[in-house]
């Protein structure tokens, strides 16, 4: 039995781009898989039970989400991402609204609306992934020192951290000393508004750098 799926692309290089990503999902005990690259589109030809098609067809259906999501965020004028998708382009969970103001402190007009991240053109899709990861290092690293801070305060060090260059540690610590945060044994939550307190301490640290 064969089954024959379409997916499109915008050129012959994004085609190509797409028939190496789809190439790479596991085909479980499928037997045989034929590719071709024609009008932009891939097509894919899968023969096999009724079971093992339906396996690789859901297979290659979720890797064309994460491909268009990946492509719509390096090389589209649509900057659009569902956090979903963002969450497995990184492979981690990561501080959604952290994310969102560290963009906001580099000058990207970013914002979340509902499930999705809404990005201007001129940001960089690997960027983006690649702030998210370390933001999500920085989570990783403080849940294990204080796993029960509250959501805001781990978004507060997290974000906080990341623009001065710190780790979380240093980050919370500094957060406490300015008065930021308030630490309760494993309890830590924010004085203030976390976003209002993220921006006032970041422009407190360029003026004291210009001036010095």
């Amino acid at each position: 039995m064969n089954t024959r799926l379409s997916f499109h692309c915008r050129n012959r290089d994004e085609c190509l781009d797409l028939a190496e990503h789809l190439s790479k999902i596991k085909k479980g005990s499928t037997p045989f898989i034929a590719l071709q690259v024609r009008n932009n589109t891939v097509n894919i030809t899968v023969s096999g039970s009724i079971t093992e098609e339906k396996l690789i067809k859901n297979n290659l259906a979720e890797a064309y989400k994460e491909w268009k999501s990946a492509v719509g965020l390096n090389k589209g004028s649509n900057k659009v991402v569902t956090l979903r998708e963002l969450m497995k382009l990184t492979g981690k969970p990561f501080p959604v609204d952290a994310l969102v103001e560290v963009l906001k402190l580099r000058g990207v007009a970013a914002r979340k609306e509902g499930e999705r991240l809404i990005l201007p053109p001129n940001i960089k899709g690997d960027e983006v992934i690649d702030i998210a990861i370390k933001l999500s290092e920085l989570l990783q690293e403080l849940n294990k020192l204080k796993p029960k801070a509250s959501r805001t305060a781990k978004q507060l060090i997290t974000a906080y951290s990341f623009a001065v260059g710190l780790n979380c540690e240093e980050g919370l610590n500094q957060l406490e000393n300015r008065g930021a945060l308030k630490v309760d044994g494993p309890r830590v939550t924010p004085s203030g508004e976390w976003r209002s307190l993220l921006r006032k301490l970041i422009g407190e640290n360029v003026g004291m750098k210009s001036e010095s």
